[in-house]
């Protein structure tokens, strides 16, 4: 070499560029070679001749054509840039070999390979000049666009019907907006699918192993990402789908890869159903890659779709096997998908599932779950269930009265696939406006959902979950809904007391009012169980209101849906349908008929439920039942004809009335009328507690031998108390001792038994007079027996000596006296005139004198004055009987048209001081046309005198 020049051999190529090369600085002729034949080979003609070389010289005076390129190419190399592309070819632009111009896009962007079609192409190809632009050989991506020029060379297609050579492409290296091109439409651009071939190479090289589990033997079974299939692996999932249209593998995505062709019936997000309900699911049971994509345009039977087309690799589903039940499908999923799971997605994917979620609606129930569940309603065309619309959430496939969001949702929190912080019954569906919103129920002391009391047999029968299309999934007679809305937390026992999971519940009696839930809930189809026989053909109970109060119903069960708040909000809905003229749901259905376990009084009358159906029976006469607790018009009924005329003017008016409803408030007031005779500081003070302590003063009882005390009372008037009894305790030994001790009997006019009916007792029952009988009880109390022996008046005989001598019993019968044989013996000590004894005598216990014949007055003289004038209680009612023999409910009771009290003031018939000597005094009558006696002829005889005929008219004579 010639140190004094750069070139020694003056080829035009520096001495140092070709010692850096491998070239010889010192023979000029190596500056015409082609060492590393990267030039071309322009005819293509298979000689290995190359027509158009790209010399070392060449490859010297190279001048880079982008910023990103350098100067020279290299010699050695015939790919300087490692692109894929010879240097020769980059610079001439000349890409024949490494164009596959056979394959090419038609302008609707379909995707076709022709032979015919690509050797023409060829031949276009290599008979023009200059189709191709140069890239830069020294810059493996000329475009900056991130995928090398000979990768998009490579995968680039013409688009057309035939090549001209001026045809657009699908991948151009010297258009950096290629990169968010997507020729295959499959929703992974250019750009993207390049970086999946980087992927496969990170797998190769052993890169995914630490966070993917790939292994690099693993990773040589994966397909090349191709631009131009729409499913680069061919397990027929588009490779937008599998990679999310993701340019790169998310670690969150493993189980799903768009260069893996095994993952087809993998189950990355874990969803299905478990079928047989064994806890493991199996591969048929799974919602696996394969059918999270192919949901989006076919529906499946089995191991084919339901057009009959076989499903790949023998695969076998039965998650489909019940969506035909109601009618065969109109409609794929996807074809009712809602617009909130497709948008955004490209036309390959639009309709199919996420299979990284196991709800890809986000509607809060899982897909698995939804599509095993799904059915094709005929009636509405319409999906039930779908997990690509999450608008279904809000409906209630069943009508049960619980929507589908709920049905699922009852799943113990550990096991659901949704969301764990919300179950049911602590959330609930309710409605803002129009618009439908999961909503949670305040005050809830626990976060226990139906689905963790699940026993091992309801599992293995129903599931995990509520069955959205089954009205009762436990199968105990009640709807779903109904216990749903229905349930309330009971803190000492720690459990729900209505569950449609648990079978046989309904036992709890939470507003307690003697009915447990399920009998309250049966009332809507069948008739009270409460002991008595009722006819066959008797109505329900619900039926029988509608005819005694036909708009009742209606607004019942408006009372009862608004009293759940918002929990009852959303099936306003329902009841609002019915009301419009439309068929009762299955969940209306329901509770049009039934009472409220929530509300101890369903129909707002006073009374409670269980004292309505425990004492209720079918009243043949009137044709009715007699008290009905869902209707509020038998509260001034009297069932068992009890009432008594209290003030004896013929008529039994309201207040009289010892209604149902005064029976019921036996044991809460007493008498309601006179509930204020009972002193403040004694508070309320009801029949029942004033029974039973009659029964601890009278025979030393405790408090519960008092109770049993009553207990007996009740079921000792017959045998219909006996068996009516029997029902009411049949599933909690202390129902009557808890929800009905101390009312009165409505069935029987005698609760008691002590022979004085209800009624009389109810008309005088006050507190505390001041007898001391009565002065700590009620004067007189339907269910207190020992009040027969009460004188609330102290009426009765109280001041006798020895020298009295008391009169003959018996009684009156239209003022005729008939001796009964009963004889008082003379001597000292009180005789009370009971209550029985005031019953028996038609008198009554509050007033001492019932025939007000106690009318003279005793003069009280002092020192020769006058000082007062008190009334003469000498005839009252038991002296009169015990005394004087006389009617105290008649103040004449000889009929002389002479008062008792005329004659006792006038002292006849007292020669004996009892009147039992009956002296015959009695009144003159008179004929007032003659004035003398009468006789046959008279035609106005009257009790008078008169002075000869025409005479003055005065008082009559007695004789």
């Amino acid at each position: 070499m010639d140190p004094g020049a750069n070139d020694s051999d003056a080829d035009g190529m520096p001495d140092g560029w070709e010692v850096v090369h491998g070239l010889d600085p010192t023979d000029p002729w190596d500056a015409l070679f082609d060492n590393d034949a990267d030039g071309l080979d322009l005819d293509q003609s298979g000689d290995m001749n190359l027509e158009r070389l790209w010399t070392n010289l060449d490859e010297f005076r190279y001048t880079k054509i982008t910023p990103e390129g350098y100067n020279s190419t290299d010699p050695r190399e015939g790919d300087t840039d490692g692109d894929g592309l010879g240097d020769g070819s980059e610079y001439y632009g000349f890409f024949y070999e490494q164009s596959t111009l056979w394959c090419y896009y038609t302008v609707q962007m379909d995707y076709l390979c022709d032979d015919a079609k690509g050797q023409a192409a060829n031949a276009t190809y290599l008979s023009l000049a200059n189709i191709d632009t140069a890239t830069d050989p020294t810059n493996p991506d000329s475009d900056g666009d991130g995928m090398p020029d000979g990768w998009e060379i490579e995968h680039r297609r013409w688009i057309g019907d035939t090549f001209t050579g001026g045809n657009n492409w699908s991948l151009d290296p010297l258009r950096a907006d290629d990169a968010n091109w997507d020729a295959d439409g499959d929703g992974l651009p250019n750009l993207c699918e390049y970086q999946w071939s980087v992927v496969r190479l990170m797998g190769l090289n052993g890169d995914l192993f630490q966070d993917y589990g790939e292994t690099p033997e693993a990773a040589e079974a994966w397909s090349v990402a191709d631009p131009n299939l729409i499913d680069s692996d061919g397990d027929t999932l588009p490779d937008g789908w599998e990679s999310k249209g993701l340019c790169s593998w998310d670690p969150s995505r493993l189980g799903v890869n768009p260069l893996n062709g095994s993952d087809a019936f993998e189950n990355p997000d874990g969803d299905g159903y478990d079928v047989n309900h064994d806890g493991i699911l199996t591969q048929d049971e799974a919602f696996v890659n394969y059918l999270e994509y192919h949901i989006r345009s076919d529906l499946f039977n089995g191991n084919q779709t339901l057009d009959g087309v076989a499903l790949p690799g023998n695969f076998t589903t039965s998650l489909f096997d019940n969506i035909g039940d109601f009618g065969a499908p109109d409609d794929t999923f996807a074809d009712r998908a809602s617009g909130s799971v497709t948008a955004g997605l490209s036309s390959y994917s639009v309709g199919a599932a996420d299979p990284l979620s196991a709800d890809t609606d986000d509607d809060g129930m899982p897909d698995g779950w939804e599509i095993w569940f799904a059915r094709w309603d005929l009636l509405d065309d319409a999906w039930t269930l779908n997990p690509l619309d999450s608008t279904d959430r809000w409906q209630d496939a069943d009508d049960d009265g619980m929507t589908n969001w709920e049905e699922y949702n009852v799943i113990s929190p550990l096991l659901t696939e949704t969301d764990v912080n919300r179950s049911s019954p602590q959330w609930f569906v309710t409605t803002i406006g129009v618009a439908y919103a999961l909503q949670q129920w305040p005050g809830i002391p626990t976060t226990a959902s139906f689905g963790d009391f699940l026993s091992e047999n309801q599992t293995n029968l129903t599931g995990l979950t509520s069955d959205p299309n089954n009205v009762d999934t436990d199968g105990d007679g009640m709807l779903d809904g109904v216990e749903l809305l229905f349930t309330s937390w009971n803190v000492s026992a720690a459990t729900w007391t209505l569950n449609p999971l648990v079978a046989g519940d309904g036992d709890f009696d939470g507003d307690e009012d003697g009915l447990i839930d399920r009998q309250e809930f049966a009332l809507a189809n069948e008739q009270p169980d409460n002991g008595m026989e009722h006819p066959s053909d008797a109505p329900l109970m619900h039926v029988d209101g509608d005819f005694q109060q036909p708009t009742e119903k209606a607004q019942r069960v408006f009372n009862i849906l608004i009293s759940k708040e918002t929990r009852g909000k959303r099936l306003l809905n329902d009841f609002n349908a019915w009301q419009q003229g439309e068929p009762p749901n299955a969940f209306i259905e329901v509770v049009l008929g039934m009472t409220d376990p929530t509300i101890p009084d369903t129909d707002g009358d006073g009374m409670y439920d269980g004292f309505e159906y425990w004492f209720t029976s079918w009243d043949l006469d009137q044709n009715r039942w007699s008290i009905n607790p869902l209707i509020d018009g038998d509260v001034n009924l009297d069932s068992d004809q009890d009432s008594f005329d209290c003030n004896g003017d013929g008529e039994i008016d309201v207040n009289e009335t010892f209604s149902n409803l005064r029976e019921w408030e036996s044991r809460t007031w007493g008498k309601f009328l006179t509930r204020n005779t009972v002193p403040a500081n004694l508070g309320i003070i009801d029949f029942g507690e004033d029974a039973m302590a009659a029964y601890q003063e009278e025979l030393g009882f405790s408090p519960l031998q008092a109770q049993q005390a009553l207990y007996q009372d009740f079921i000792e008037k017959g045998q219909d108390s006996v068996e009516r009894m029997d029902k009411i305790n049949a599933l909690e030994s202390e129902n009557f001792n808890r929800s009905l001790r101390g009312v009165a009997d409505p069935t029987h006019p005698d609760s008691d038994s002590d022979g004085i009916p209800d009624g009389w007792e109810y008309c005088y029952a006050t507190y505390g007079m001041d007898d001391i009988t009565t002065e700590n009880h009620w004067a007189a109390n339907p269910l207190n027996p020992w009040d027969v022996d009460y004188d609330g008046d102290h009426d009765g005989w109280y001041d006798r000596t020895s020298f009295d001598v008391p009169a003959d019993q018996g009684s009156w019968e239209n003022r005729v006296f008939a001796p009964s044989g009963v004889s008082i013996q003379n001597g000292l000590g009180d005789l009370p005139f009971t209550n029985f004894m005031e019953y028996d005598n038609e008198t009554r216990p509050d007033m001492n004198d019932s025939d007000d014949d106690s009318r003279t007055y005793i003069t009280n003289v002092v020192n020769g004055a006058v000082v007062s004038h008190d009334r003469d209680y000498n005839y009252s009612d038991g002296r009169e009987v015990f005394k004087y023999g006389s009617n105290p409910s008649d103040n004449d009771t000889d009929g002389d048209m002479l008062p008792d009290w005329y004659e006792y003031k006038m002292g006849w018939n007292e020669d004996n001081d009892n009147f039992s000597s009956f002296l015959d005094i009695r009144v003159v009558w008179i004929d007032v046309a003659t004035g003398g006696a009468c006789n046959t002829d008279t035609t106005s005889c009257l009790p008078l005198s008169q002075d000869g005929s025409g005479g003055t008219l005065a008082r009559p004579d007695t004789e």
